[in-house]
């Protein structure tokens, strides 16, 4: 999906309402769970301000993926796939079952390979992890959360102040 292709969908989200909590479109109800969870360990609410779950950030990526091409959300589908699939290699049991000690030593195995993925779970560490740090920075919850104070208007342009042959 391309940049300019999105802009539209994000408008008619923003019109259709908060992303947080609504019901997935794309995903089934085991994988947008796995894909909840795992925004959220990447980027988990804290002392400083909210995580994925409070950005809608799982809704965000579902969103995209509705208006994406079926190969798009077949890539995704495996990408899951491969995570509990490294889940039970590495622990013997689906993700969302490990302990949380468990799930970061996944989530080191799918970053470790980031720079040059060979895996399955490698290739959609990198994938993911831009998409939903995208759907953070793109929530009210992760402008709030990264400082963002708006656009402003400008009630006076002072013009350009260093020397140069363009001031008169």
């Amino acid at each position: 999906m391309q940049r300019r292709e999105l802009f539209p969908i994000l408008g008619m989200a923003l019109a259709a309402g908060p992303l947080v909590g609504a019901e997935p479109r794309v995903f089934t109800g085991s994988e947008f769970a796995l894909l909840r969870q795992l925004c959220e360990l990447l980027l988990p609410a804290d002392e400083t301000g909210p995580g994925a779950t409070e950005a809608g950030v799982a809704e965000y990526i579902d969103l995209t993926l509705q208006y994406g091409t079926e190969q798009e959300r077949a890539l995704w589908r495996s990408g899951l796939l491969a995570v509990e699939a490294l889940a039970q290699r590495e622990c013997g049991k689906g993700f969302g079952a490990c302990s949380a000690a468990e799930q970061a030593k996944v989530m080191d195995r799918m970053a470790a390979g980031e720079q040059k993925p060979e895996s399955a779970a490698e290739r959609f560490f990198g994938m993911w992890k831009a998409a939903a740090v995208q759907g953070f920075g793109w929530s009210v919850a992760g402008r709030k959360a990264l400082g963002y104070q708006g656009d402003k208007m400008t009630g006076t342009f002072t013009g350009c102040t260093h020397a140069g042959r363009h001031q008169a």
